[in-house]
């Protein structure tokens, strides 16, 4: 009786397995934390939960729900662990999904890290009279910053200049000095820029 009723339950698992076996995502870490800028590798491992693969296969996809604040896409084809790199964009918390909804196997912290100012390429800038000059801000940051110019002192956005790199260029109009100012700016910090620009006339030399 008891050999019969063992044989019994080796029956239901043979049946059973097919029906609850199935390929799930392992992960290298489930928890990532960056600061801005940083770059961190994530693998996904696929992992047989039964005894047998009956050629479901794998085919998944899966992506950051917001990548405004981190990117992270992969998709899978074969049973092979496969890495792939989260990138850090803005400060915020996001997760991996699969196909972009459903449950969430990776969570994504990213926060600002110190960051310093932008600087002026040359502060000081001599001109002349209706000839173009170019100006520069120097930033470590300029692949992911955005760049603002304006005629006038910090703070004065009367005169935009229009240019939204960190090079600008201008033709002074008048004698006397100038000012321009720059913003650059990143999810995290911003910073403000000052150039002055001379311009006057050249002394003729004096013929004795």
């Amino acid at each position: 009786m008891r050999y019969a009723a063992l044989s019994f339950t080796l029956v239901l698992l043979i049946f059973a397995t097919p029906l609850s076996a199935s390929w799930y995502p392992a992960w290298s870490t489930t928890d990532v934390q960056l600061s801005v800028g940083e770059k961190a590798r994530v693998t996904v491992i696929p992992t047989w939960s039964g005894l047998v693969d009956y050629g479901g296969g794998v085919h998944w996809t899966f992506a950051s729900d917001n990548a405004a604040v981190a990117t992270a896409n992969v998709r899978l084809d074969s049973t092979s662990p496969q890495p792939f790199d989260v990138v850090a964009v803005a400060p915020g918390t996001v997760h991996i999904r699969l196909n972009g909804d459903g449950w969430s196997y990776v969570t994504i912290r990213v926060t600002c890290a110190p960051e310093s100012p932008a600087v002026a390429a040359e502060p000081v800038v001599q001109a002349q009279l209706g000839r173009e000059i170019h100006l520069a801000v120097v930033t470590e940051y300029e692949n992911r910053s955005t760049f603002r110019w304006y005629l006038g002192n910090i703070g004065d956005t009367s005169h935009p200049l229009g240019n939204s790199s960190a090079e600008a260029t201008y033709t002074p109009d008048s004698f006397g000095s100038q000012y321009i100012w720059a913003e650059a700016a990143t999810t995290c910090f911003t910073s403000q820029v000052q150039f002055r620009v001379d311009v006057y006339p050249r002394r003729r030399s004096v013929s004795h």
